[in-house]
């Protein structure tokens, strides 16, 4: 099978995350594919497809809002697969409230996962690239609500926004060092 390098994906159990990890795959990616402790079954068989698709996968799970964790997905990607080429940091959750209904514990939530994470994910995966000197892709899953707010979504909303911040800044900062940053907006 054709290698065009390694790729890990976060949140890869189902959904998008699923979809991005299959398709990497079958466009002769290795593939990490990552999601928390409780979704191994449902990872476990994305990693199951991958095999059947002749290409080399792990899986490895993980808490994105924990740095240390983010730090030894990227190490063991790395280890287990022969490098870093691609990363998706894709996890994000949502939650829809009210403004004035919001507590600090769902502001904080939103951010721990949907910005915070992304953000590790950003920090080691351009550390082992740069390391590695070749190199490489980025990509941060955000919401078409980064780019405009909603009724009952400003924490989500506000999370988004700060992706888009990050990735804009992170691209231009990374470029030096071949590395592209982008971001896609599901809606």
């Amino acid at each position: 099978m054709l290698n065009r390098g390694v790729a890990l994906v976060t949140s890869a159990a189902k959904g998008a995350g699923r979809a991005i990890a299959l398709r990497l795959a079958s466009e002769g990616f290795k593939v990490a594919v990552h999601d928390l402790p409780q979704n191994g079954e449902l990872l476990l068989n994305v990693h199951r497809h991958i095999q059947r698709l002749g290409q080399h996968s792990v899986v490895l799970a993980a808490d994105v809002t924990r740095e240390d964790e983010v730090r030894s997905l990227v190490a063991d990607t790395s280890r287990c697969l022969g490098g870093l080429d691609v990363m998706v940091a894709n996890t994000a959750v949502r939650e829809t409230a009210p403004l004035i209904s919001t507590t600090a514990d769902a502001w904080n939530r939103l951010f721990d996962v949907n910005a915070r994470g992304v953000f590790f994910c950003y920090k080691y995966a351009a550390q082992e690239m740069i390391s590695q000197g070749k190199g490489g892709r980025i990509i941060g899953g955000s919401s078409a609500w980064a780019k405009r707010g909603s009724p009952f979504m400003s924490a989500y909303s506000a999370s988004h926004f700060a992706v888009r911040g990050l990735t804009e800044s992170a691209a231009l900062e990374l470029h030096k060092h071949g590395i592209t940053v982008n971001s896609y907006a599901p809606g």
